[in-house]
C-alpha cells in the first residue's frame, strides 16, 4: 500500500514538473519569428500582419507572467506553448507577406520610374516649343525650374530604389509623375490658346 501510495506521489510530481516546465525553445523561435519579421520589413510592407504577430507575442507574455504568479505545483504552460506557437506562425506569415509585398513595390517603382523617365523627356521637348512671346519669358523660366526639380527628385527616387527605399522611391516618382502632369497640362492649355489668336 506504502509502495503504491510513494508512486502515485512520484507520478504527481512527475507530471507536476513536466506541467510546470516554462516552453523556452517555442518562446524563442516566436520571438526570433516576429525580430525576422521586422528586419525583413513587415512594419512597412505588412503592417496588419505584424500587428497580429505582436498581439499573440503580448498574449503570450501575459499568460507566463500569470504562470509565474501562481504557486509552482499549480503552474502550466500548456496554453504558453500554444500561443508561442501561434505567435511563431504569425511572425512567419508576416515575413512572408512583407518580403512578397516588398518585391511587389520594388517591381512597381521600378517600372514608374522609367515611365517617369519618358514622361519627363517628353515634357522637356514641350517646354522647349512652349509659345514664346510678350511676356512669357518668366513662364517659360518658370516651366524650366520645375522641370529641373522634377529631374532631382527623379534622381532622388533612383537612389531610394537602389538603397532599397522600394515604398519611398515609388512615393517620389509619383510626386514627379503629377507634376509633370500638371507641366504638360499648362503649357498644352498655352499651346491652344495660341492657337486661337
Amino acid at each position: 500500500m506504502r509502495s503504491s501510495v510513494t508512486f502515485g506521489v512520484v507520478v504527481l510530481g512527475v507530471l507536476a514538473a513536466s506541467c510546470a516546465e516554462v516552453p523556452q525553445p517555442e518562446i524563442e523561435a516566436a520571438r526570433q519569428a516576429i525580430a525576422s519579421a521586422r528586419e525583413a520589413g513587415a512594419s512597412e510592407y505588412a503592417p496588419s500582419a505584424l500587428t497580429a504577430a505582436e498581439g499573440e507575442l503580448q498574449k503570450l507574455d501575459a499568460e507566463l507572467k500569470a504562470q509565474s504568479e501562481k504557486f509552482a505545483l499549480t503552474r502550466s504552460y500548456e496554453e504558453a506553448t500554444k500561443i508561442a506557437q501561434a505567435a511563431r506562425e504569425a511572425g512567419d506569415n508576416a515575413q512572408t507577406e512583407a518580403t512578397h509585398n516588398k518585391e511587389l513595390v520594388r517591381q512597381e517603382a521600378l517600372t514608374l520610374i522609367e515611365e517617369v523617365k519618358t514622361e519627363l523627356t517628353e515634357v522637356k521637348e514641350l517646354v522647349e516649343n512652349a509659345p514664346k512671346g510678350k511676356g512669357t519669358e518668366e513662364d517659360i523660366a518658370a516651366l524650366k525650374s520645375d522641370v529641373a526639380s522634377m529631374e532631382t527628385q527623379l534622381a532622388e527616387a533612383d537612389q531610394a530604389l537602389s538603397s532599397g527605399s522600394y515604398a519611398q522611391a515609388k512615393s517620389r516618382a509619383g510626386a514627379v509623375r503629377e507634376a509633370a502632369s500638371r507641366v504638360r497640362s499648362e503649357i498644352l492649355m498655352a499651346m491652344q490658346a495660341k492657337r486661337r489668336t
